[in-house]
């Protein structure tokens, strides 16, 4: 993610906190931005900072080589990235803003979260903990979604019937 004020990257430290079964587990961020500081010294006021991750901006190859490893994805606000992580496989938590509903339904691609309510994000978190075969269950189903979503000719088809639409409009 861009780690700017308008992704509340900071949330997911927030709920990251929060999720109870994370105890032993680290935090992944990709991206850089402006808030990379601040987000860092709130890891180190959480108490967290010696398990948050910076990784800085990734190419899309080395992304697509860790994601699949990854046990978890929190989304506060992720716009491609979301896309990249439902193709991973991942179990997504994600508020309900946005485009996350077009990839998140709740108990089938993974579980989406009043927006902002970082509390609610840590225990949909420790639920995907807590029930490993449902998150992995709702992960696959995210992938096969977001395959679909996704696949090329679908859109080229999709993108077509627009412009005919438009083009009978201006007729």
């Amino acid at each position: 993610s861009r780690l700017e004020n308008l992704k509340i990257v900071d949330h997911a430290l927030k709920s990251f906190k929060g999720i109870k079964c994370s105890i032993n587990s680290h935090l992944y961020i990709f991206g850089d931005g402006s808030e990379k500081n601040s987000l860092m010294d709130l890891s180190r006021e959480l108490g967290i900072d010696d398990r948050i991750h910076f990784l800085g901006n990734v190419d899309q190859e080395t992304l697509s080589r860790l994601l699949p490893h990854m046990d978890l994805v929190l989304s506060p606000s992720m716009g491609r990235a979301l896309t990249e992580a439902a193709l991973a496989g991942l179990p997504i938590v994600a508020y309900d803003t946005d485009c996350h509903p077009e990839i998140v339904k709740t108990g089938e691609t993974g579980i989406l979260v009043k927006y902002l309510d970082t509390q609610a994000m840590a225990e949909a978190g420790d639920y995907m903990f807590n029930n490993r075969a449902e998150a992995k269950r709702m992960g696959d189903a995210a992938r096969g979604w977001t395959m679909d979503l996704m696949n090329p000719e679908k859109l080229i088809q999709e993108q077509r019937l627009i412009f005919s639409d438009l083009k009978l409009k201006h007729n």
